[in-house]
């Protein structure tokens, strides 16, 4: 910029690009030397409604192995970026087709093109940027379209943070996109027909190692696994004559806060199918775990168990911080049912207070 005279120097005739709402590359060694700016340029064109050029385009595809050299710190940064975006499952989608993916999670390429005896659109991987995109849809509707009496718990739930810079909506959607990431090596012909027994358990595995080359936080790692562990707990309920209080006692006990996640994720997978009364079930049950746990949930916090003097007394220690910390954690259990006495609520403060008092030693 010239100051004296207040005009801009455009030797590479910008103008243009910028009046024509359009991404271009000036040096396209620039992806080899700095390789995450191949995901800031996909993240920065849908952010500000900008196109990416054909001479930018094929840069991104002949440069995609490079990203592999990428600080993982600031691939997950631009992954959640694009995470928290409406429509993020276009840009994935986008991001396959550049090939980058391919080398940032290579296990979803896997993917591609497989049992498309049920899944016609680019396989198993068409099935999960499905599912991200109902999740999507979902949200983007308030879940007035699909749990109308619960949506604004919902929104609100989902809004809640999993870690410093990650709320459960944004790791919902990658979860989405990772739930059936263990078939293809769980797959097996049974009677002529394709069968993907186990595949929860394979792709929780599948998700420590994408987790480990992500660099997330254990938290964010436990609440993918979570997700996938359980995607397949409610297709299981559908076969059920009637939702019983023990089945979904069972449900919350294992699951815990996760629950509304878990509807939410096996609902978005149903809904990946065409409307049929197995679909129709799966939203029926949902309905039904929702009333209960938010109900069950309502009487939880009504009625709290115990108290920071039952906490003191207990341990036999002075009003202090852990008395709190440890009042939250039976709370929560409360809530999701695996804490329902005062003797469950005794034995729990005494094996945290246990473990808190020999880690400072």
């Amino acid at each position: 910029m010239n100051k004296q005279n207040k005009y801009f120097m455009d030797s590479v005739k910008g103008i243009f690009d910028f009046r024509g709402k359009k991404i271009s590359i000036i040096d396209k060694n620039k992806f080899v030397t700095n390789p995450v700016l191949m995901l800031m340029t996909y993240r920065l064109a849908f952010q500000l409604g900008c196109n990416i050029d054909k001479r930018t385009m094929a840069s991104i595809k002949k440069c995609a192995r490079f990203i592999k050299k990428a600080d993982p710190e600031k691939i997950k940064n631009e992954i959640f970026l694009i995470l928290s975006f409406e429509r993020s499952s276009g840009i994935f989608l986008a991001l396959h087709k550049s090939g980058i993916m391919r080398y940032v999670i290579p296990e979803l390429s896997i993917l591609e093109n497989k049992a498309q005896c049920y899944y016609k659109h680019l396989g198993l991987l068409g099935h999960c940027f499905s599912a991200m995109g109902k999740m999507e849809e979902f949200y983007n509707k308030f879940f007035k379209n699909i749990f109308p009496a619960y949506a604004n718990k919902i929104r609100v739930h989902l809004d809640l943070p999993i870690s410093k810079t990650i709320t459960r909506k944004n790791l919902l959607k990658f979860a989405c996109l990772l739930h059936d990431i263990g078939k293809p090596a769980s797959s097996k012909t049974i009677n002529k027909r394709l069968r993907f027994f186990g595949h929860e358990d394979r792709g929780c595995e599948i998700i420590e190692n994408i987790s480990g080359r992500l660099c997330l936080s254990n938290d964010e790692k436990r609440y993918l696994k979570q997700m996938t562990k359980h995607h397949m707990r409610i297709g299981n309920l559908t076969s059920a004559q009637e939702l019983t209080d023990k089945a979904s006692f069972r449900f919350f006990r294992d699951i815990g806060e996760d629950t509304v996640d878990v509807i939410l994720l096996s609902i978005a997978d149903a809904y990946t199918y065409p409307a049929s009364a197995v679909r129709t079930k799966h939203k029926i049950i949902g309905a039904e775990l929702l009333k209960k746990y938010y109900s069950r949930k309502k009487k939880a916090v009504h009625k709290k168990l115990v108290n920071g003097f039952d906490i003191m007394k207990w341990l036999k220690i002075a009003p202090c911080p852990a008395v709190g910390d440890i009042l939250k954690k039976i709370e929560k259990l409360q809530i999701s049912g695996k804490i329902n006495n005062k003797k469950d609520a005794n034995a729990y403060a005494v094996k945290i207070w246990a473990r808190q008092k020999k880690s400072l030693q």
